[in-house]
């Protein structure tokens, strides 16, 4: 529990703590306590249950004069590292599990913020070791409103110490997503609406090219041609044919192409020029300002954003007919990021009614497309279930080069819903990385995003750059393979070590062997795949009596029932590429060398489709 301080980054700790009662009640040890600094006391209520490993915490002290609740620090670890998890950030700091010897022992610790029950207004990570600190986690701050006031504090928080690291994996009970038959079996792309007769040759072409697995959601183009306000919108863009523009071409992507289609949208930024626009429709920051959000926009308040999506989203369903959409923004920003400190409002300064709003956004979305809908990511982990695909994007842990540890999405994120590539290349590898200036360097580049869309259990981003055959590369090498392992959870998940040793996660973080970042997974539906994620090293191992060897961003699929095989991998000291499945057969020998599969062989690449 801290004190407000204004010279301390998340407050000042209590000087002095005064026991006013400790009992147990029910199944529930209960302290109260009176703490104090200067002239200021803060009367604070904790409740500590055990449930099963977890220490759950629940921190009550009404009258608006905490700061801040914070996990604390710990000491005397032995050999203490931290383990920073993919997908799992709150943007301005990482939770991370700690893992430390025991009496020779690995064990791990954790703690976790239950951000569902949070009446808080700002979260901060904070997982790290150092000379002076190890902690798991940070805390939650409690601003004042516009009001100057703070709100009541309630927090309930999760510590756990235990040997195995999936315990350590922070729970998402959100509902599962109703349409992972169409999320899981679909190559997902944006393509912001340009010349209409250009956009529909571009995608003929996908379709020609034996592509129709295929989902694509629109962008702000679709509704604005140069500045104008691009939410909030049921009037498409003019120089794009208006309404009948938009319709038209909706009819061709659904109804002559087969495939699934959807428009941008956004109820995260406001355009001052939008015909909705009020003021008072405005989130306020802590200092009474208007919130600042995208470019030329402002930040609407979560409550008004629900209605207007309410509203708006069944017009254009009726207008345009839509089988899926993007909702950008609202998994790309936290919750906390958005916390409408307008006192004026129910949940003022709490980042929990910004959550909630969201989610309902989200639930709102698919009701009325009649399908999925998706959002931008990276802090999609807590929307998992409500959103049913996002951008599998995490730019700040930066997965190109930093460990495949691939438990938490796979655990937790996978049975909720499918988030698509590692979002596209440019998220992957960020904005000013050259993917290559020579043909093998971009082949590179391409062959371990598709590596890592793998590893990860994600449906394929429909790959844009390189030209054509690396599209029909991405896109062939995986649909049928994770049109599989998408529709089931994963059953086991092994790490291999220099020598193809595999071990669990938990022996593999504490001999490091996670950090090659070379997997063996097997689905419960009888779907195993084999991913070589280290940059340098090949990976040999042997499973059930047979050596797979894979290069750096090799990978190798199958199924039980043999109706599935994939490999992407050397051949004959090359790299080729090859599928087996009941909707096609994929080979490519990449120009190299004509290369021999079981059932097709070519030193091009080739399709043949079983229609």
């Amino acid at each position: 529990m801290l004190f407000p301080d204004a010279a301390a980054p998340h407050g000042a700790a209590p000087e002095s703590s005064e026991l006013i009662s400790c009992a147990i009640e029910g199944d529930a040890v209960v302290s109260q306590w009176r703490l104090r600094r200067g002239q200021d006391s803060i009367d604070v209520r904790y409740e500590l249950r055990i449930m099963g490993k977890t220490l759950v915490i629940d921190t009550l002290a009404p009258g608006g004069k905490v700061g801040a609740v914070s996990f604390g620090s710990c000491e005397g670890l032995d050999d203490p590292r931290a383990i920073e998890i993919p997908y799992y950030s709150y943007a301005n700091g990482r939770p991370a599990v700690l893992v430390f010897k025991n009496s020779g022992d690995t064990l791990f610790l954790s703690a976790h913020l239950d951000w569902y029950r949070s009446n808080g207004s700002l979260p901060w990570g904070a997982g790290k070791v150092n000379a002076d600190k190890l902690s798991a986690n940070g805390g939650v701050l409690y601003i004042p409103r516009t009001d100057g006031r703070r709100n009541d504090c309630f927090e309930r928080f999760f510590v756990t110490v235990g040997p195995e690291f999936a315990e350590h994996l922070p729970n998402i009970p959100n509902p599962p997503s109703p349409h992972k038959k169409i999320t899981g079996t679909h190559a997902w792309r944006a393509h912001g609406a340009g010349n209409r007769d250009n956009d529909k040759k571009y995608w003929h072409n996908i379709w020609r090219h034996g592509m129709r697995q295929v989902l694509i959601t629109d962008h702000e183009t679709c509704w604005r041609d140069s500045g104008e306000s691009f939410t909030f919108r049921t009037k498409a863009a003019p120089g794009k044919g208006g309404d009948a523009g938009m319709a038209d071409y909706s009819r061709y992507m659904q109804d002559t192409l087969g495939f699934v289609y959807g428009p941008y949208n956004n109820f995260t930024d406001f355009a001052p020029v939008n015909e909705y626009w009020r003021v008072d429709l405005i989130s306020r920051t802590a200092e009474n300002q208007l919130q600042g959000a995208w470019a030329r926009c402002y930040a609407p308040k979560p409550q008004y954003a629900v209605e207007y999506c309410a509203e708006l989203s069944p017009i254009n369903q009726q207008k345009y007919r839509f089988s899926t959409a993007y909702c950008d923004v609202h998994t790309s920003v936290t919750p906390w990021s958005r916390t409408d400190y307008d006192h004026r409002v129910p949940g003022a300064g709490t980042f929990a009614a910004t959550y909630y709003a969201f989610g309902e956004i989200m639930l709102i979305q698919k009701a009325a497309w009649g399908g999925p809908v998706y959002s931008e990511g990276p802090h999609h982990c807590f929307y998992s279930g409500l959103t049913d695909g996002n951008y599998a994007q995490d730019r700040n842990y930066y997965l190109p080069e930093r460990p495949w540890l691939v438990d938490f999405d796979l655990l937790k994120m996978h049975p909720l819903e499918c988030n698509f590539g590692m979002g596209n290349l440019e998220m992957f590898y960020g904005k000013n990385t050259p993917l290559g200036n020579t043909s093998t360097e971009l082949d590179a580049s391409v062959d371990r995003f598709i590596a890592a869309t793998v590893a990860f259990g994600h449906p394929s981003f429909l790959v844009n750059v390189g030209g054509l055959r690396r599209t029909l590369r991405g896109y062939f090498l995986l649909q049928q393979l994770h049109s599989r392992y998408t529709q089931a959870n994963i059953a086991a998940i092994r790490y291999a070590d220099a020598e193809g040793r595999l071990w669990n996660t938990s022996q593999a973080i504490a001999n490091r062997a996670y950090e090659r970042s070379q997997l063996v997974l097997d689905y419960e539906d009888g779907t195993h795949v084999v991913v070589n994620g280290h940059r340098q090293d090949d990976l040999s191992l042997t499973l059930d009596g047979k050596t797979i060897t894979l290069p750096p961003n090799g990978f190798t699929g199958w199924t039980d029932d043999g109706s599935v095989q994939v490999i992407s991998a050397n051949r004959n000291g090359l790299r080729a590429d090859y599928a087996a499945s009941p909707a096609y057969l994929y080979v490519d020998g990449r120009d190299l060398a004509f290369q021999r599969f079981p059932k097709a062989a070519g030193m091009g690449a080739g399709v043949c489709r079983r229609d």
